[in-house]
This record gives C-alpha cells, sequence and structure tokens, in this order.
C-alpha cells in the first residue's frame, strides 16, 4: 500500500493574499470615508458594505492558514481529503 501524499500550503502565497486582501479592505474604508470621491448609492453598496466584508473574511482565513498549519490537501489509498 503506497504512503499518503501530504501537500500544504505555500506561506508566500499564504502571506500575499492576506496582505492583500487587507489592502482592498484598507482601500474600501478609503473610499467609504473620502468625502473628495463621489460614489453613487450602488458604488457604496458595492465598495464598503459587501467588498469590505468580503476581503476581511478573506484576510482572516488566510491569516488562519498561516497560524494553524494543517495540510491542504492528502491523497492516499482512500481517496481525496482536503
Amino acid at each position: 500500500m503506497a504512503e499518503a501524499m501530504i501537500i500544504y500550503h505555500t506561506k508566500t502565497k499564504l502571506v500575499l493574499l492576506s496582505f492583500g486582501a487587507w489592502l482592498f479592505v484598507a482601500a474600501g474604508v478609503f473610499f467609504y470615508l473620502s468625502r473628495d470621491i463621489d460614489l453613487t448609492l450602488i458604488m457604496d453598496l458595492l465598495v464598503f458594505w459587501i467588498g469590505v466584508p468580503f476581503f476581511a473574511f478573506a484576510g482572516v482565513y488566510t491569516a488562519k492558514r498561516l497560524i494553524i498549519n494543517k495540510p491542504a490537501v492528502i491523497i492516499d489509498a482512500e481517496g481525496l481529503v482536503d
């Protein structure tokens, strides 16, 4: 019987993803708080009320993946586990 192949997340990619997500959060808050940029109601909804929570969740998720080092995928004789 063959051994299981265990694949981990790449730390560099997770750091870049987390950094990018937090940049989008900062940009969304900046656009919302900046009065120089005139956003319509739809853009205000999309940028701040949808974009900021989405990217904040993505930033928290990738930071959690960095801290908790669990395998991304395990391939063995029984199948694929993620």
